[in-house]
């Protein structure tokens, strides 16, 4: 059996993401893509891009439709590794200057044109709104990130996950 159309929804992002490297003409060069977990294993391999647990929002009329997916993500970049031992606030400085396009990168990788945006087939449109810079815990590793969300608008019939809902 294929997956419902919410992992279907979320495979297709993180492999959008992993294709950020300055190969394909990104700032960054993506060494894992990761959907969240009790405890973050990144084991150096930045740079890291973490998608939390995502948060289906429902139709407020009936609750039979599933019509936002949205995932809280996170990215963390190697300037994590090299700074170590560096004071805070010049730690927090530096990769908020490094991580500046970040948010932008992920952004062109999942919204760049119609195709992407629909991820699949399974998504009316796909946005990316900007976070800020903040410390991410877990309580194993306290590590310096930039999150944004990415919210997919879409149509699930919420009593059958594997089914879209015509409009």
């Amino acid at each position: 059996m294929a997956d419902s159309i919410q992992a279907q929804i979320t495979a297709n992002i993180k492999t959008k993401l992993r294709t950020i490297t300055t190969a394909n003409g990104y700032n960054y060069d993506i060494a894992a893509v990761e959907q969240q977990r009790k405890i973050l294993e990144i084991n150096h391999r930045f740079d890291f891009i973490l998608l939390l647990e995502n948060e289906a929002v429902k139709d407020d009329m009936d609750n039979m439709v599933i019509r936002r997916l949205e995932y809280p993500t996170w990215f963390f970049s190697k300037q994590n590794d090299r700074l170590t031992g560096t004071a805070a606030t010049d730690l927090d400085s530096e990769i908020a200057y490094y991580n500046r396009n970040a948010i932008q990168d992920i952004t062109k990788a999942l919204c760049s044109n119609d195709s992407e945006i629909y991820r699949g087939g399974n998504a009316e449109l796909t946005e990316v709104i900007p976070g800020t810079h903040d410390l991410y815990e877990d309580g194993n590793l306290v590590l310096f990130g930039t999150w944004c969300m990415i919210v997919v608008t879409t149509s699930i019939n919420a009593r059958n996950p594997y089914e879209l809902i015509q409009r």
